[in-house]
């Protein structure tokens, strides 16, 4: 592997761990900051995390249906693409006012999207090659 290759693997590395890492404290911050119970708010976010975490699923079962049909490859090409219009979202909600339902609304869909592709894409089909 190139200095390239090693520079995206890096990168993925990073962006992978720390968006599954923090993604129940995230959800917490933005959508269960009013909540004063600190157990109801740990466990909203939770809950939260799992029904994100569904889409690492969806993006499994695309995957198995889809390597044959495309190729490993450019599913990986297209997850990569996907993964980074998913983090666009999350720039993007950086432009509305902090803690409004379309924050709330872009994050959450990022999370959705950036799932969804990254196990679609380079997440399973990593292995493959």
């Amino acid at each position: 592997m190139g200095l390239g290759g090693a520079v995206v693997a890096f990168v993925y590395v990073v962006i992978v761990y720390g968006i599954g890492i923090f993604t129940p404290a995230i959800i917490a911050m933005l959508a269960f900051a009013s909540e004063t119970d600190f157990m109801a708010r740990e466990m909203k976010a939770a809950q939260g995390a799992a029904l994100v975490d569904l889409f690492l699923i969806l993006g499994f079962i695309a995957a198995i249906l889809l390597v044959e049909k495309l190729g490993r490859i450019r599913l990986q090409v297209i997850g990569f693409w996907g993964m980074a219009r998913g983090l666009g979202l999350l720039a993007a909600s950086g432009l509305l006012p902090s803690g409004s339902r379309g924050e709330i609304g872009l994050v959450l869909a990022e999370f959705l999207v950036f799932n969804l592709m990254i196990n679609a894409g380079p997440n399973a089909t990593t292995f493959l090659l």
